[in-house]
């Protein structure tokens, strides 16, 4: 029967792929924010795809969570700290390595952020311009 270790090597793995998948999300959000400065915004494809890289970032902090499980408390804290873009945590070049990948993630999550909030901007002046062009139609038709 085998038993459960941690794997290291998984966990590393885990967060190179959330930094390619949060790229990719990040390319997704630039296209978002472009469309939504267009009098015709489409969004269902994109929305779509991001959600689709989204789902599968859920899976890898699902994998790196369940690899945690499998250390003891002291060991875990640590991994831990070091996940929540602590760089002072690391003591060794294989967990800078994984501290700058955590550092990257959340660069990246920071410019989409910024990027959806510049796309709902967009939005919400072009519903609050349609809200008026609308009450207008309505006044002259009366």
């Amino acid at each position: 029967m085998k038993t459960e270790e941690f794997d290291p090597q998984l966990v590393t793995t885990c967060l190179e792929q959330k930094v390619t998948l949060f790229t990719d999300m990040l390319n997704i959000s630039k296209k978002i924010e472009v469309q939504t400065r267009q009098d015709q915004v489409i969004l269902d494809d994109l929305l779509a795809k991001r959600k689709i890289l989204m789902d599968r970032i859920d899976k890898c902090n699902a994998l790196i969570g369940r690899e945690l499980g499998y250390l003891p408390e002291t060991q875990r804290l640590h991994w831990q700290t070091m996940l929540r873009d602590n760089d002072d945590a690391a003591r060794d070049e294989g967990e800078k390595f994984i501290c700058a990948l955590v550092s990257k993630s959340h660069e990246l999550c920071l410019k989409i952020a910024d990027l959806n909030r510049v796309a709902n901007a967009n939005l919400k002046r072009q519903r609050d311009d349609l809200k008026k062009q609308l009450k207008g139609t309505k006044r002259k038709n009366l």
